[in-house]
């Protein structure tokens, strides 16, 4: 699934038991120039979903983003002026991209507290990366300020994205120490390419950006796991509910939701076009 392969491109776990692989990462990754994203940006344009008088429009969200970088969306904000709600998942809950995201790049610390997450971090941070700009919050923001109701809605909690973390195999645990490394020594300028393209607008760009062979085994093993692999498919089950219950209801719905978990094959717009909806691309 992209969706977790690009969050695992942030970093995947490093884990107490694979301390001795660091040994490997001490010479210290290539230099990279940092990321420059100047003026203001607003990221893609957003989907229009649509069926009848039904209409979902959807943003998309990626992290890391450049650390500086201001943004605004004049196309979002004019679109909230006729929006009856904007759906999100519950904040201080376990929404899809953070879900994704403790149970790749932040399990070590949620299981012992590794240093190799603040490597993680260094290395973002060296090339103007950050995983702080958070999208969702904007958007709520941006909703309250033109007076639209924000619908929160909860899909896992910690405790669940938790027990699936403990119940990871030996296996999987390595094979996300190997994506993680791979990562941290030449992983920065795709991610730096990502966001630059985020920033741009250039979703055909985020779609085709290739990624490495460690992080797609990493993915596919967390994906075949039962605890983990069950949790994902109820993530994504539970924001599609969401979705089609606001376009059978009618009126006028934002989402915001993970870019990658939109645009993958398969994802939330294959899943809404296979149901019947006519859906613009920006």
């Amino acid at each position: 699934m992209k969706a977790l392969a690009a969050l695992v491109s942030a970093g995947a776990a490093l884990l107490p038991a694979a301390l001795p692989s660091l040994a490997a990462a001490d010479e210290p990754p290539a230099t990279v120039e940092e990321i420059v994203v100047s003026g203001e940006r607003a990221g893609p344009g957003l989907w229009h979903v649509y069926r009848g008088s039904a209409q979902l429009w959807i943003f998309g969200t990626v992290s890391p983003l450049p650390k500086n970088m201001t943004w605004r969306s004049k196309q979002l904000e004019a679109i909230l002026d006729g929006t009856d709600q904007v759906l999100v998942a519950k904040p201080f809950d376990i929404g899809i991209a953070r879900a994704l995201w403790l149970l790749v790049t932040q399990r070590n610390l949620l299981m012992a507290g590794h240093a190799a997450a603040f490597l993680q971090e260094d290395a973002l941070h060296a090339v103007g990366l950050s995983t702080r700009l958070d999208l969702t919050d904007e958007v709520r923001t941006l909703a309250r300020k033109h007076r639209v109701h924000v619908e929160e809605f909860k899909i896992a909690g910690l405790h669940d994205v938790l027990d699936a973390l403990k119940a990871l195999p030996q296996q999987t645990e390595q094979k996300c120490v190997a994506a993680s490394l791979a990562n941290i020594e030449s992983g920065m300028p795709r991610l730096m390419d990502r966001a630059q393209a985020w920033a741009t607008g250039d979703v055909l760009r985020i779609q085709h950006l290739p990624e490495s062979a460690e992080v797609a085994a990493c993915r596919t093993a967390i994906m075949i796991d039962p605890g983990a692999g069950d949790l994902l498919a109820l993530l994504r089950q539970t924001w599609l509910e969401n979705m089609e219950r606001h376009l059978q209801a009618g009126g006028v719905t934002v989402a915001v939701v993970s870019m990658d978990m939109l645009i993958e094959s398969g994802g939330f717009l294959d899943e809404l076009r296979a149901h019947g909806y006519t859906i613009d691309a920006p």
